[in-house]
């Protein structure tokens, strides 16, 4: 008699055991599946940031090709006004440059 007791208690501790490991896997594939969703809602806040961060950096870019363009214009509007000011400006900041790069 204790051994048929002993016997069911076996199988109610195998019942448990099987529908334990059943749990398990569910639990497993439910933290893959929130794991899942919580890498795919970073992965999209990440584009987001980037490609606000491409728009600003295109942005700033349109600006500075715009004022680079603007102050080589007014270079040249500079040196078409008074060309022989403009040489001897160049002449004297190349011997500058020269004097300066010669000391070793």
């Amino acid at each position: 008699m204790a051994d048929t007791g002993l016997d069911k208690e076996l199988d109610a501790l195998r019942a448990d055991m099987t529908k334990l490991r059943g749990d398990l896997a569910g639990l497993a594939e439910a933290v893959k599946e929130a794991g899942g969703r919580k890498v795919e809602g970073a992965r999209d806040s990440l584009s987001d940031l980037v490609e606000g961060l491409r728009e600003e950096l295109k942005s700033a870019l349109d600006l500075a090709r715009d004022r680079s363009k603007r102050s080589v214009e007014s270079v040249e509007h500079t040196i078409e006004e008074k060309p022989f000011l403009s040489l001897l400006t160049a002449f004297g900041v190349g011997v500058l440059l020269g004097k300066l790069l010669d000391r070793r």
